[in-house]
């Protein structure tokens, strides 16, 4: 089955010539706010281009390397129109970062043959790795899991290796071409996400609106779209509708009425086709705001499951679907897919049914709406501001990564349902606006890629597939830290959701393995309660954390090993450096200063536990002296100082061996910095407040000393 999402590879075209862009957007608009015609807006225009009387237009000088075929590189210096010429006439292919190579039909790179050749090979690894996690045998699913890890390490570490020097394959505009690669198709899901489930544009200023409307009016296919609304009966955006639809997005960031009256000036001369191009290329969300009913009927239809049909073979219909099909039809058919993977021969007769009949559903919907998703969803539009996406203000993008964009679609559940459903069928429609979503990226990307001028038969390799499925997540304000429940993986329903932690603060194995063990156990609940129907309560878990914080306060000073910090004391032949200059130095300072009243430490290797002190200054440490009781301690603690030069002594190591019998001495009780040493246990459970909107003020550590 063919992907419908896709045009045909003819469409997808280089389309490197900004000057004509500019003259023909530039007429259309003057054509538009003047009443002359295209031909006599574009003379004009042409005109003033050559008499240099636009005000700040110039062909800036670029200055790059150039290197012809075997020879070493030159610096050179032309014009940008030339240089962005040559990159056409000469069959380049250009990365973002405007690096130039030769084509690959007449160069073809052995390191990209290897990387192709490690894709396959991850590709199948991953699905050993999805085959054997729905069989249970997480033996063999850790081994093939491990294996796709490994591929995927082989390929990122090329971008490392062309950065260094010692390197036998160093190229330094490699890397580049790499990053700037994928943080590009990165922001092109973004944006393209954000339009299509959210209505969200970057119209970041006055300039980049208006432009955008330029565009998208004057590349509308005025008769397809004519035709496109008359056989969906979608209704044409008035004046109105098209204004509220670009103030949907400038409010994010800014408002000037003289502006908003030059956009209104061009938007009332537009007819309703190129008004119904400005408002609903690519944008779903502008669709159902105007349609209700219409895209309610699509989502249905595009969504159900298919029960009342006997076929006679659909084992083999499944496979004949098209991948991206398949995966959607296993959200929609969740009970009858949960922990089988893709082994359709572990479900029965009527359950393979099911499934075959919902993926020839899913194909039929989308032929039927065929029209309403070439006209509007596989344009030559791409999103706006790509280039500064970083700066965006997002609706539905709740997380972006080097090469991954995740978003949210509940707000598609709330509008469908009425409330947030965390049913089989909540998830089937939040799964079609998924579905439409990752789809309508591939076209993008394949636009992208026919502009880098990559190999033809390599057009539609660029894709971002949805690998993850997540019935709930939650986001911390650490980039990159997060939690979340896994139902489906690359359309692996599994049997129970999976909970899947990221980030090294809420995975923290430096602190005590029971505070961990509750901050696991914590996320899982807090998961849990709106998965449940119950609402979040927040000062629930304050307490929690305060109570956890008293009781790590109590258990410490009363000589408790749970909550205290770890180290492993080795003899001092174990160091490579001097004793004085190891982890062996703790020993001999115990020895030293404190053996002579509470015994020598054991004799290494031992366990010895980690306090943070108070004495962080001179002055604090002079403080301390004066107070201690004991003149032996002091005399030999002001020795030490004064021999080792030392002005401060921030931490202090004790045998655990020693506090679990005698408990801590009562000359370190005093300044131990508890709080210190409960802040940096319950960084994760700091993070997993601040994922539920609480945030400690900033002059205070502790949760119990401010709630």
């Amino acid at each position: 089955m063919s992907n419908l999402f896709l045009r045909d590879e003819s469409f997808y075209q280089r389309n490197l010539d900004p000057l004509r862009q500019y003259v023909d957007q530039s007429s259309f608009f003057l054509s538009k706010m003047t009443g002359m015609t295209i031909e006599a807006a574009k003379e004009r225009i042409r005109t003033k281009m050559n008499k240099n009387k636009f005000l700040g237009m110039k062909d800036p000088l670029v200055k790059f390397y150039e290197r012809s075929r075997y020879e070493d590189r030159e610096i050179v210096e032309r014009p940008l129109s030339q240089f962005l010429s040559s990159i056409n006439t000469e069959n380049l292919t250009m990365a973002p970062s405007l690096t130039c190579y030769v084509h690959a039909s007449e160069f073809p790179s052995l390191l990209s043959g290897f990387t192709d050749e490690n894709v396959k090979l991850r590709s199948a690894a991953k699905k050993e790795a999805a085959k054997y996690h729905a069989l249970g045998d997480m033996e063999r699913y850790h081994y093939f899991n491990g294996e796709q890890e490994n591929k995927k390490l082989y390929n990122n570490a090329l971008s490392g290796a062309f950065s260094s020097a010692g390197s036998v394959v160093r190229n330094p505009s490699a890397h580049s071409t790499l990053t700037s690669t994928t943080r590009t198709m990165t922001s092109i899901g973004n944006a393209s996400n954000e339009r299509l489930i959210s209505g969200n544009r970057h119209y970041r200023n006055p300039d980049i609106t208006l432009n955008n409307i330029v565009v998208l009016a004057h590349t509308a296919n005025v008769e397809e779209i004519r035709q496109t609304l008359a056989r969906y009966r979608l209704k044409v955006p008035s004046i109105d509708d098209t204004i509220q639809c670009i103030r949907y997005s400038t409010q994010l960031y800014w408002q000037d009425t003289n502006q908003e009256r030059r956009i209104l000036e061009f938007v009332e001369r537009l007819n309703d086709e190129e008004r119904a191009s400005v408002v609903y290329t690519g944008d779903l969300y502008q669709l159902r705001r105007l349609n209700p009913e219409i895209i309610r009927e699509f989502i249905t239809n595009l969504s159900s499951k298919v029960t009342d049909h006997i076929l006679d073979d659909p084992i083999s219909v499944i496979k004949r679907t098209h991948e991206s099909h398949i995966n959607y039809a296993h959200q929609i058919c969740m009970s009858e897919t949960r922990g089988i993977g893709k082994d359709y021969s572990k479900i029965g007769i009527k359950d393979q049914n099911t499934l075959a009949n919902t993926c020839i559903n899913i194909q039929t919907v989308l032929s039927d709406y065929q029209g309403m998703i070439k006209t509007f969803f596989l344009t030559s539009n791409m999103p706006c501001s790509v280039a500064y996406i970083r700066e965006s203000i997002r609706r539905t993008v709740v997380l972006s990564d080097t090469d991954s964009t995740m978003f949210s679609c509940d707000e598609w559940v709330k509008w469908y349902y009425g409330e947030v459903k965390f049913t089989d069928q909540a998830f089937s429609i939040s799964g079609a606006v998924m579905f439409i979503a990752t789809q309508s990226i591939a076209h993008n990307l394949a636009i992208y890629s026919a502009n880098l001028n990559v190999e033809r038969k390599k057009l539609f390799v660029a894709s971002m597939k949805p690998e993850f499925c997540f019935s709930i997540f939650s986001l911390t304000s650490v980039g990159k830290h997060y939690y979340t429940y896994v139902i489906v993986k690359e359309g692996s329903v599994y049997k129970a959701p999976e909970i899947e932690i990221k980030g090294v603060y809420l995975k923290n194995s430096s602190s005590p393995k029971p505070i961990m063990e509750d901050a696991k156990r914590m996320m899982g609940e807090i998961l849990n309660t709106p998965l449940s129907g119950k609402k979040i309560s927040l000062s629930y878990w304050i307490h929690h954390v305060k109570n956890i914080e008293i009781e790590i306060k109590r258990s410490i000073l009363a000589g408790e090993s749970t909550y205290l910090s770890l180290m492993s004391i080795k003899s001092a032949q174990a160091y490579k450096v001097k004793p004085e200059l190891s982890n062996y130095r703790h020993h001999l300072f115990w020895n030293e200063i404190f053996s002579p009243k509470y015994g020598e430490a054991p004799i290494p290797t031992y366990i010895a536990a980690k306090f943070p002190t108070t004495l962080s200054s001179k002055s604090m440490l002079e403080t301390y002296l004066k107070q201690l009781q004991d003149d032996g301690i002091r005399s030999r603690l002001i020795s030490f100082l004064d021999r080792t030069k030392r002005s401060d002594l921030n931490t202090l190591y004790i045998s655990l061996d020693y506090i679990e019998s005698y408990g801590i001495p009562p000359e370190i009780k005093p300044i131990i910095d508890i709080d210190r040493l409960i802040y940096q246990h319950l960084g994760a459970h700091r993070l997993i407040l601040e994922s539920l909107g609480y945030f400690s003020k900033p002059d205070l550590n502790l949760i119990s000393q401010g709630y």
